[in-house]
């Protein structure tokens, strides 16, 4: 480890220790991810996907997609979005979560991507 001054080598060690509490709770698989979240909710209403919806955004999944360029589209109904350090399985949780409180049958798929490519959706 480089000599630093006592402030700065308390923050690198914090960091370090940081790091490795982070790579512990994931297993050493730490990056940006991808995900697609496509649920069904088996004899659902209009008001039961509203609700859906709210409880999605509550666990951190959005129906918004963002190309490299900034611009913002909405994606397709059932579907959901998260990008951030996480791994397939908790996604999943939190999608669990979201579905649940429907209080209807349920159906939900989650896929990882390193990259995506969409075509044909409306701008958000």
């Amino acid at each position: 480890m480089p000599s630093l001054p006592l402030n700065d080598e308390a923050i690198y060690r914090h960091q370090l220790i940081r790091m490795q509490e982070l790579t512990d709770t994931f297993k050493g698989e730490i990056w940006m991810s991808n995900f697609t979240i496509r649920v069904e909710l088996h004899g659902a209403n209009g008001a039961d996907y509203i609700l859906l919806h709210e409880k999605m955004a509550q666990q951190g999944l959005t129906d918004i997609v963002v190309d490299d360029s900034g611009r913002r589209y909405k994606m397709s109904p059932g579907e959901y979005n998260f990008q951030g350090i996480a791994t397939i399985e908790q996604v999943m949780t939190s999608a669990r979560v979201a579905t649940s409180q429907t209080n209807r049958n349920w159906a939900i798929m989650v896929s990882e991507a390193s990259k995506r490519i969409w075509e044909g959706l409306p701008f958000a």
